[in-house]
């Protein structure tokens, strides 16, 4: 669900990728350049995604972060919190999942 709105006027949150699988959700924040201070938005987001979205309670959430540049201090930051980390690399997408942990 790309850019899914949720919440009544005034409280709206909007999320940049939420994916559904089974009993598992993923929040990803899009960015075209990844800084720590993001990581700290996509924790603020999965909060307000369990408080806006109670059809997906019992559900395991996942966090992350995806970008066309990510430094590696953010990588490494991201892997501590739990977040998984999307990163393009050429013609690829790379995928860090070293950290991650459900929320």
């Amino acid at each position: 669900m790309p850019n899914l709105i949720v919440g009544c006027k005034g409280k709206q949150s909007e999320y940049d990728i939420v994916l559904v699988n089974g009993a598992s959700v993923g929040i990803v924040e899009v960015k075209y350049k990844a800084h720590e201070k993001d990581l700290e938005q996509v924790r603020i987001k999965i909060k307000r995604f369990k408080r806006d979205c109670p059809q997906f309670e019992g559900y395991t959430i996942y966090g992350g972060i995806a970008a066309l540049s990510v430094p590696s201090v953010v990588i490494k930051a991201a892997i501590e919190q739990g977040l998984f980390v999307l990163q393009q690399k050429g013609e690829h997408l790379l995928v860090q999942t070293e950290g991650m942990k459900p929320f």
